[in-house]
């Protein structure tokens, strides 16, 4: 890495155990049967149910995989840094990120957050550190006001949340 710029063993295995979370979520809901079923019941539910696909368990399923990866998520920033009460601004930061991203797009919620990121780095490198806090809602305002329904998003999404 250039300068005196390190990164930990432990924080080189966090990178790559949530590519292969990412990249096994990716694969679940585009290849598999259940993941058709929870994409085609986020975008038409009524239709979805019409079809004969049972919704409960579709939704109970959604329920399951968010609160399996938010576990995951939180048990590994936990091993890194340890807890303290400051570090509820992380999940407050992953709201903004889905938005930019776009709320109907798995990819843009990780471009989202890659955006956010490098314009939080850029302003603890170049402005001022105490405004790093600030820099994801602000990304988040400037979407909103330029392109509500995010960066990979569909108006039809914006419409129906």
């Amino acid at each position: 890495l250039p300068g005196d710029a390190r990164i930990s063993l432990f924080a080189a295995l966090l990178v790559a155990s949530t590519i292969l979370v990412y990249a096994g979520l990716f694969a679940f809901l585009r290849f598999s049967r259940w993941g058709m079923r929870m994409r085609a019941a986020g975008q038409n539910p009524l239709l979805a149910a019409q079809r004969g696909i049972n919704l409960h368990a579709v939704f109970a399923l959604a329920w399951a995989l968010s609160t399996f990866t938010g576990a995951i998520a939180g048990m590994l920033i936990a091993l890194d840094s340890g807890l303290d009460s400051t570090m509820v601004m992380i999940g407050l930061k992953a709201f903004p990120a889905a938005l930019v991203g776009g709320l109907d797009s798995l990819l843009g919620a990780l471009i989202g957050a890659l955006i956010i990121a490098a314009a939080e780095v850029g302003v603890i490198k170049y402005v001022d550190p105490l405004l790093a806090d600030v820099i994801p809602f602000a990304v988040l305002v400037v979407m909103l006001v330029i392109r509500p329904w995010g960066l990979f998003g569909t108006r039809e999404e914006l419409d129906r949340v």
